[in-house]
Formats: C-alpha cells, sequence, structure tokens
C-alpha cells in the first residue's frame, strides 16, 4: 500500500460504465439469475440496464441519480429470506453492494457536475475525486484561527477510512472491470489504509498556518465564534471553499 494518498488512476468514463455493469452483476447474484423477477433486486437490475444504455447513447448520468433518495430508492436494502447463502451471504453481498453504490453514485454525481459546468463541451472526460471532507475554522475578534474540532475525532477517521476504501474500489474496477470486480469482492476482503489520508488531511490543516486556541483570549473563550466551513479535497489535499471539485481532460481517443 502507497505511504500517500494519491489520486486513483481513472476517469469517469473508464470506470463509470463499469460500474453500472458491476451493478447489474450484484442484482443478478441476488436473483439468482431471475433477472425478470419484480422484486426489489428485479426492479434495480433493470433500472441499471436502463443507465447503461443511457450512457451509450446520451452520455448521460441523470437517470442513474435518480435511483437515489427516498421511500424505495436504491438505498433501501434490508435482508429477505430466500436470499442466496442466507444471512452470511447477504452480509457479504451488503458490503460489496455497500461501496459498489457508493463508487458508482460518486462517478455519476462528478460527471452530472462536469455537464453543468462546462455544457459546451462535447468530447471530455473527468478525473476521479471525492466529496470535500468539511472542517470548522474559527476566527476570534482579536485575529486569532483555530480549527473547531481534532483531526483525532471518529468523525475524520471514519471519512478518511471511506476514501481509501473508494480509491482502492475505484483502481479495482478500472484494473479488472466491473463484473471480475464484483466477483472477487464477494469473495475477497479489499485491502485499504487510511493513515496516508488522515496524514493528508493533517498536512492540508498545517498549511492554513492555524495556531491552538489561546487560553488567555476574552474572545476566543466566547460561546459564539465567527467559523468558516472548508473542505479537504483534491490532489495532493488542500482545505477549498468548493466542496466538489472537478477536473476535466480530453476524452480517449480526441
Amino acid at each position: 500500500l502507497s505511504s500517500s494518498f494519491t489520486r486513483p488512476d481513472c476517469t469517469v468514463g473508464q470506470v463509470y460504465p463499469q460500474l453500472l455493469k458491476a451493478l447489474c452483476a450484484l442484482m443478478d447474484h441476488a436473483l439468482g439469475g431471475i433477472v425478470d423477477s419484480d422484486c426489489w433486486y428485479g426492479t434495480f437490475y433493470r433500472w441499471f440496464q436502463e443507465d447503461r444504455q443511457l450512457w451509450e447513447r446520451e452520455r448521460s448520468t441523470v437517470h442513474h441519480l435518480q435511483a437515489f433518495g427516498g421511500m424505495g430508492s436504491f438505498n433501501d436494502l434490508v435482508f429477505t429470506r430466500g436470499f442466496p447463502g442466507g444471512k452470511a451471504g447477504f452480509e457479504r453481498f451488503y458490503e460489496v453492494y455497500r461501496l459498489v453504490k457508493e463508487l458508482s453514485y460518486t462517478a455519476a454525481e462528478l460527471w452530472h457536475e462536469a455537464q453543468k459546468r462546462s455544457p459546451e463541451s462535447k468530447a471530455f472526460d473527468v478525473l476521479i475525486d471525492y466529496r470535500g471532507v468539511p472542517v470548522s475554522i474559527c476566527t476570534c475578534s482579536e485575529g486569532h484561527r483555530w480549527m473547531k474540532e481534532d483531526l483525532g475525532i471518529p468523525y475524520y477517521a471514519s471519512a478518511a477510512s471511506t476514501m481509501a476504501e473508494m480509491s482502492a474500489g475505484f483502481e479495482l474496477v478500472a484494473e479488472r472491470g466491473g463484473e471480475a470486480a464484483v466477483e472477487y469482492l464477494l469473495h475477497n476482503t479489499l485491502p485499504f489504509d487510511r493513515g496516508p489520508v488522515l496524514r493528508a488531511m493533517g498536512a492540508a490543516v498545517a498549511r492554513l498556518g492555524l495556531a491552538p486556541r489561546p487560553n488567555d483570549c476574552r474572545a476566543c473563550r466566547r460561546k459564539k465564534q465567527e467559523c468558516e466551513i472548508l473542505y479537504l479535497l483534491g490532489f495532493p489535499m488542500e482545505a477549498s471553499k468548493d466542496f466538489f471539485r472537478v477536473e476535466m481532460t480530453p476524452e480517449i481517443g480526441n
């Protein structure tokens, strides 16, 4: 595993269609091959097949994004009797489902954001990136600046784990393809290390030049402070006002 946190070596155009194949393979696994079923899994198998067609025809991810959020969405999944492999089989399936849907949603969201920002662009691709992790920077009336939270709290450890796992997931899909990635994940644990991400977060905060909150400043001790929300994102990671960074690149073959 790398000692530094770097960008996955892939683009949305490379991994998004493979992730749709991965989602269809997952639904097929849950259905035991009966893909015309009217149950939850069958409904989303056909949904993702339509997503694949829309990507091939229109390079659109809007329909895919509509699968998430609200009652009956792709986020609503519970164990059902008769699942292949029983409870243990469902638990393994759920871990793969959780990761793959996060990867597909991120790729689709990046693509949609790029289209909104540059609607005139026709032959482009988008480098993989992540949503920013928020940090609160407080400034008192005397000019002292400090980070309200501590990077050691569980929230940042969890965010670092998510980003590290997603990075490994994107690389797996780019290397093996969606269907082979699902087959691997159903039988293996994906290795990832959150340590480099936490170190990148620490370096990004350090570059802000903050000082520890002083104990002898009355203004700093007031309950209400002026706080600015910044987001840790990018490669190398930095603190930015942007929640989502979109970096476009020429489409392969153009």
